[in-house]
């Protein structure tokens, strides 16, 4: 929550998780 980017990044990695199951 400090870092906007890092947080961008991890819903990224998420929303790929979510595609690939």
């Amino acid at each position: 929550m400090k870092r906007p980017g890092v947080q961008r990044g991890f819903t990224l990695l998420e929303l790929m998780l979510a595609l690939a199951i």
